[in-house]
Order: C-alpha cells, then structure tokens, then sequence
C-alpha cells in the first residue's frame, strides 16, 4: 500500500448531476470536463463518487479504475468505475459516478487503484470526493497512479481531508530513491526487445512488479540500463525477481547482473543465465538473492563435468546438451 500525500484545498461540495441522465458540462478550467456515471449494482446507498484528475502533462487515462470505500460501520465492496466511454479520466477531468451499496457510516477511507501497467496508461489522480446524505468526505491525491511514474503504484490508500483517523499520520512511509542498473550480456543474441519487470524485495516489504523503462534502447548486447524508482524504505533489500513477457523478436534474454543503490547502501544480484523459453532451463523469471561481492566471485565455484558417452551404435548426439 502506498502513502498519503498532503491534503488539497479544494473541495467538492457540489451535488452532482442527475444519475439517470448523463450529461457534461464545463468546469471553470479550461480543457476540463464534468459528467454523471450510474454503476447501479449492489443496491441500499446511494454514494455520489467525484474523481478529479490532475491538470499536468499525461495525466489521463484508459486504465480500469476501481475504489473500495471504508466506514464505520463497515466497508463496501470493490467497485469498478465505469461507462460507455472507455477513455473516459481525461486530463482535468472531473467526473461523478452513482455507486450503489450498503450503509458503511462514515468513511475513514478509500483504496483507489487501477490495471494499467503501460506508461501509457499513468494516471495522475488530484482528489475524489464522496457524498451521500449530506454529508461530502475529500480525499485528496494528487499523486501518481503509474509503474513507471512516481514512486511506481498503482494503488493508493486516501483518508478524508481532516480526518482525525486514530494512527493515520503512522501511515505516510519514508520515500526512497532507489537506482537500478542492469547489465545485459556480452554474447550473441544476448539482447532482448521484450517488456523486463522487477520487483524488489526488502525486510520492510515489496514494491509492486515495476516495468523498467527508460524512454531510450534498452537491454542490447553489452549494454548497462540506468532506471530509477521512488518507493518505500526496503532495506535491507533481500531479492529480486527479474522477468520479461517473452514479447518481440528473439526475445531471449542473457542477464549478467542487477545493481541496485540509493544513497547509504548497493546491493548486487549476480544472474549470469538466460531468461528466455528456448535456451538453458527455459525460465523467464529468475528469484537472485541479494550480495554485497561486486564481483560476484565469492558466489561462484567451478565444477568440472566429465561426460562419457557410451559405446554404442548410434551413441553420439549433434544436439545441444544442458546440465
């Protein structure tokens, strides 16, 4: 789960439009749009959603978005939120969705996440507010919802603006510049254009699976990547796992090593294997604890292996031979 950002001060207290006749209408930011939603499943309440999406460069999205609320009294279910319109958070947009559910009381918090795990697909959320009975909660944002933005999730816990939560100043986590370096192999077909994830394991949690992406031609034969991520304290970071999605031409790939460093620590994954489905033990995803040998030296001992082929008519093989 992922912190709380500061509170902003914009509210919404206006009642939305209503639920049975979808309409727009302008706000008083340029570019910016306000429209009515109805999700009519579950039935009881009836809880008034705004979702506000920032004003900044790619803020919209066509991911799936989805809230869950939490009361008092109890918590609603996940609900997606939705319309006809498949590309519907725009930029500055604000937009009211009629979510239908049970009397929960009042709300001490909501989870809002989306699927996307394109950049493309990146959101960045300013606020939602919801009203029901009256009564309007905020819950300010103005993060973003991106594997490839921020500090990489995709998740986000809010609490109400002036919420007097008992323990909901313990929630907000120490952020950490954490930056990744991978070392693609020196050898013939090493390099891949498949899609490559990482996710970190610390004594002090998990990021999300993260696509390292750079913007420029990563993972060529020979080549060192530099990514950079902003998430919780991990350390002591204990492993990774390191896949791909086998997407591409050729999309085997040889990883030397993983690097990763942040201000007071550098740890190394020492791989040295193929990450593809037609070579070696046809893995694509590889689990490498974490070292503190930069060499990766102390982590390898050489074996000699004899084999003897029998003697026998028809006895020898042409084939490629794996250990």
């Amino acid at each position: 789960s992922s912190g709380i950002n500061a509170e902003y001060g914009q509210s919404c207290r206006k009642k939305p439009l209503s639920a049975t006749v979808p309409r727009s209408r302008p706000t008083s930011r340029p570019g910016s749009a306000r429209s009515n939603r109805s999700i009519t499943s579950g039935g009881g309440q009836e809880y008034h959603v705004t979702v506000k999406t920032g004003d900044v460069k790619g803020a919209g999205t066509n991911a799936r978005v989805f809230v869950t609320l939490y009361g008092s009294k109890g918590k609603m279910t996940k609900r997606r939120l939705h319309s006809e319109n498949s590309d519907i958070f725009s930029r500055s947009s604000e937009l009211v969705f009629t979510v239908y559910g049970p009397d929960i009381g009042d709300l001490v918090k909501a989870d809002v996440e989306h699927d996307g795990i394109g950049e493309q697909q990146s959101w960045y959320l300013e606020q939602i507010c919801v009203e029901c009975n009256g009564r309007t909660w905020t819950f300010p944002c103005n993060q973003w919802l991106s594997l490839q933005r921020g500090d990489g999730k995709i998740d986000r816990q809010l609490v109400p603006k002036g919420s007097q939560v008992k323990g909901a100043a313990k929630q907000v986590p120490v952020k950490k510049l954490y930056t990744i370096s991978t070392m693609t192999g020196d050898m013939r077909g090493a390099g891949t254009d498949a899609n490559v994830f990482i996710t970190v394991f610390g004594r002090k949690g998990r990021t999300p699976k993260i696509q390292l992406n750079n913007g420029s031609d990563t993972f060529e034969r020979g080549q060192n990547d530099i990514f950079k991520i902003k998430t919780n304290n991990l350390d002591p970071i204990q492993k990774i796992r390191i896949e791909h999605d086998n997407s591409g031409f050729g999309p085997g790939w040889y990883l030397d090593k993983v690097t990763i460093s942040s201000d007071d620590n550098k740890y190394y994954f020492h791989c040295n294997n193929w990450l593809a489905d037609d070579v070696g033990d046809k893995q694509t995803v590889r689990d490498i604890p974490a070292s503190s040998d930069p060499s990766g030296a102390s982590a390898c001992v050489k074996y000699i292996v004899t084999v003897v082929t029998g003697d026998k008519i028809g006895a020898g093989t042409d084939a490629d031979v794996y250990l």
